[in-house]
């Protein structure tokens, strides 16, 4: 499996897991690495994990693989040039961008003044 990995601070990242034919297996996640991560998949086979998350899980996963690969915008052309000869375009007026999390406002424990 092949398992890009964004960091999220601490012991979180974001991620989706992929068969070696690059078809998604499983959601978009923000998971927080431990011992049991992934266990459904690290258990079936070779397990891959890259980009800027995936140093930090090396000592928690240590049956997978670590590549260093660090994802970059540029693949994303390609998929940005698909769309584009299809003709589908987003209604930036009412667009919605996806964010894995809810933003939550924590106030401040700091003392100001």
């Amino acid at each position: 499996y092949l398992v890009p990995m964004v960091d999220a601070r601490r012991m979180e990242v974001y991620t989706q897991i992929f068969d070696i034919d690059g078809k998604a297996v499983s959601d978009v996640v923000a998971e927080v690495v431990t011992e049991e991560s992934f266990m459904q998949w690290r258990s079936q086979g070779r397990f891959v994990i890259f980009g800027n998350g995936a140093k930090k899980c090396a000592d928690v996963l240590t049956d997978a693989i670590v590549e260093n690969v660090v994802p970059s915008a540029r693949g994303i052309v390609r998929l940005a040039e698909e769309a584009f000869n299809a003709g589908k375009f987003e209604d930036l007026a009412y667009f919605e961008p996806f964010y894995l999390k809810d933003f939550i406002v924590i106030p401040s424990k700091k003392k100001l003044l």
